[in-house]
């Protein structure tokens, strides 16, 4: 018998074999109808045992709840409750629920023979994984029917899935365990009006965290939790089944490389990694998706049958991606040769099916290199799909983890913003409102430099300038009474929408920019602006500390929450060709100023001391030096400088430098103005590095792990060309000791030698 646990909030019921009954009886009747035969398993707060049913002639599990705490007893009825009302066969069922003659509820449980995955996993390790994807198809299918009766399970995880026996070719899952389960909606039929009505329920306070450390997402504790809940437990799960091990914050890695033994396709693990996303809107939104999705892996990989050929002319190689609504997969076509991406849909809904038809419509139309290649659209295959050019590197979402070293630098968001910038105001000049630009729909290829692809037009609306544009060279106008008008979806609600859309007010030009802007903040600072709507984005002076200051402006401008103020994409080009101009103005001025080129040496006046070795060279005086162009290189240079002076003083209790000592340190030929033709070696200085940095502060960083009164964990982000930190995330949800850290770190001033995320737990 495995040992499991169950977590509440300040309560852990931990189950294991016992030799005492407790209380009951061998042979005790419960309820009039289960007779208790053997003891299955008990906690602090509840017994299990198996019984048979003298009613139904069977074997059956009875739960016992000995507890009086109210709130379990709440929880225990909710359990009960969902049990009663759910019939799916991947849920386990309830038979029956009463009181025992003690006064004690029970519950009458299915009896699931078989061994749950984390036994499984601890006997054999990890799982082959085509059967980890049937065991996921099967729960998610299970979540999905919960998740319609407004039940979040709260607590998915290996030890709560059981792995039934029978015919292993046909392994069947059950999922058990609904105590921490969280009821948003009504089950079961209505209450007469002369009912007594139930007391209601009392929803988990926020900051409360409820579930099983390890497979709850970050946003736990934040909020109500909702699908998105589960999908991120249910991911962390199949990441396990399959490696062995669960996944952390940092970047999902290939299945492959975390357990050599999983030859399981590069596809499974896109799958896993969408649908463990830490930011909420950027996840598998519900848990139908994600098991579709599972299906489209399987679809792609058969065992033992070559995949047939779509239209007797693409072959399927893997998923690309999956969506709310189709799938898209890398195909090879059979007569050219080469790879395109076909996107399937899904549904058959009439609304899904003129706005896929739109998407081809407008993919045809518009020929830019920042949009797929249109190559076909079959509106009339089953399913139908759309053949577009293969966009070539990652989803922008890779890039927007906190703390992820491989996070673009500055003015690769530059880059990237530009690029999309500049196909916004394509679609907006034609008349095109793309309405969903995220970090799921961006595509960027880091081989030489930034190159973007938007991949998805699917949600585009068409404005009354796209009827009217001549710039489209329709044969005619599309009159009024023949214009589609294809209901939103919901759309405006996603976590990327605009603050009018929100509100309402629908989209237009500068609802596109404003989710560009997010993007932008999301892959500068890897994470976003503003936890919920309404809330004001973080500060440009704030957004200044780790990007120049013209590109933080450009982002804040963009996020601006009044439409009115909103930059447009237009504006947003100016802006971002700006920032990278005067980049590359400072580059090329800081290499002329850093040139090898030889420069002749007047000739020394007569009677000037010469300060050479016999027969060495004559050594220039300072009039001859090439002047040093200050650029944001040499900046950088003279803060570092003059930080480093200012922290070595420190060390060495003694008073400030002067200004000559400084001026001597970063700029020891500035000009011809010296009076002496002798040139002097500027004193040396050792620059700080950003472990001798911190070593500096570190009593005070004791300190406020003391005001904590605990071991803090901190994460520090460090950038070559940055002399302080890109990013400090302090792992705590008390703002104060938050501040204190900042208040440490971020006057900090080093010359960093590498990109690199440093962890550090810092203890009172």
């Amino acid at each position: 018998m495995m040992t499991d646990e169950t977590k509440v909030p300040g309560l852990v019921l931990r189950w294991t074999p016992f030799e005492e009954p407790g209380r009951e009886a061998l042979g005790t009747c419960t309820g009039d109808r289960f007779v208790l035969r053997k003891p299955l398993g008990q906690g602090g707060n509840a017994v299990v045992w198996q019984a048979r049913d003298r009613l139904m002639g069977r074997f059956v599990a009875i739960k016992i709840l000995r507890s009086r705490d109210p709130d379990l007893q709440r929880r225990f009825d909710a359990e009960a409750e969902i049990l009663a009302n759910i019939d799916h066969p991947n849920i386990v069922r309830a038979c029956a629920r009463g009181v025992t003659t003690e006064g004690q509820p029970f519950l009458a449980l299915e009896l699931v023979r078989g061994q749950s995955l984390d036994a499984r996993l601890e006997a054999a390790g990890p799982l082959p994984w085509r059967e980890v994807i049937e065991i996921g198809i099967q729960v998610a299918d299970a979540l999905a029917a919960l998740h319609a009766r407004g039940v979040i399970h709260r607590d998915v995880k290996p030890a709560n899935l059981m792995l039934v026996e029978g015919d292993a070719a046909r392994r069947v899952v059950k999922l058990i365990d609904f105590g921490v389960a969280r009821l948003s909606g009504t089950l079961g039929e209505p209450e007469a009006e002369d009912s007594n009505p139930k007391p209601p329920r009392r929803p988990t306070d926020v900051g409360v965290a409820i579930g099983t450390s390890g497979y709850m997402p970050l946003e736990a504790g934040l909020g109500p939790a909702d699908e998105r809940f589960d999908v991120y437990s249910l991911g962390v799960t199949l990441h396990e089944l399959c490696t062995g091990t669960r996944p952390g914050i940092e970047a999902v890695r290939p299945l492959g490389e975390v357990y050599p033994a999983c030859d399981a396709p590069a596809d499974l693990t896109t799958v896993l990694a969408a649908a463990l996303a830490l930011e909420p809107g950027d996840r598998t939104q519900t848990a139908a998706e994600l098991g579709r999705a599972l299906a489209a892996v399987r679809a792609a990989h058969p065992e033992h049958t070559t995949s047939p050929l779509v239209d007797d002319r693409y072959e399927r190689i893997c998923l690309l991606g999956t969506g709310a609504k189709g799938d898209v997969f890398l195909a090879n076509h059979r007569g050219g040769g080469h790879d395109v991406a076909l996107k399937f849909l899904r549904s058959t809904q009439p609304d899904d099916l003129r706005r896929f038809e739109r998407e081809a419509t407008l993919l045809a139309a518009l020929d830019h290199p920042g949009l797929p290649r249109f190559y076909d659209y079959a509106p009339d295959a089953d399913p139908p799909y759309i053949a577009m050019g293969r966009a070539q590197g990652v989803l922008a979402v890779t890039l927007c983890r906190q703390g992820d070293a491989n996070r673009l630098r500055p003015l690769e968001v530059a880059e990237v913003g530009l690029q999309l910038a500049q196909i916004l105001v394509v679609l907006h000049e034609r008349g095109i409102v793309h309405r969903d630009i995220n970090a799921n729909n961006v595509i960027i290829d880091l081989q030489r430099r930034p190159v973007v692809k938007l991949v998805d037009l699917g949600c585009a609306d068409l404005t009354e300038g796209y009827y009217s544009n001549e710039a489209a060279k329709r044969r005619y106008r599309t009159p009024p009474e023949a214009r589609v008008k294809i209901p939103d979806g919901g759309i405006e609600k996603l976590a990327w929408s605009a603050p009018e859309t929100r509100a309402g007010l629908g989209w237009t030009d500068k609802s596109d920019v404003y989710s560009l802007g997010l993007l932008l903040f999301r892959l500068l600072m890897g994470k976003v602006p503003m936890k919920k709507a309404g809330d004001p984005p973080m500060s440009l002076r704030e957004l200044a500390r780790v990007c120049p200051e013209e590109l933080a402006s450009a982002i804040v401008c963009a996020l601006n929450p009044d439409p009115g103020e909103r930059a447009t994409a237009a504006e947003l080009v100016l802006r971002l060709q700006g920032v990278l101009e005067e980049d590359a103005a400072l580059r090329e001025h800081a290499a002329q100023a850093t040139s090898d080129e030889p420069v002749l040496a007047p000739t020394p006046p007569e009677g000037a001391e010469q300060d050479r070795a016999p027969g060495g060279p004559t050594p220039l005086p300072p009039s001859a030096a090439p002047a040093r162009r200050w650029g944001v290189i040499g900046a950088g240079i003279m803060v570092v400088g003059v930080n480093a002076l200012l922290m070595l003083a420190v060390a060495g209790g003694r008073s400030s430098p002067s200004t000559a000592e400084i001026t001597a340190a970063i700029a020891p030929d500035l000009g011809p103005s010296r009076p002496t033709t002798r040139v002097e070696a500027p004193p040396a200085i050792a620059l700080v590095g950003v472990d001798t940095a911190l070593t500096s502060v570190g009593p005070q960083l004791q300190r406020c792990a003391a005001l904590a009164g605990e071991a803090v964990p901190v994460e520090l982000t460090v950038r070559t060309g940055l002399a302080h930190f890109a990013g400090i995330d302090v792992l705590t949800n008390d703002r104060r000791i938050v501040q204190c850290f900042r208040d440490v770190l971020d006057p900090l001033r080093f010359l960093p030698s590498k990109d690199q995320t440093l962890t550090q737990d810092y203890a009172p």
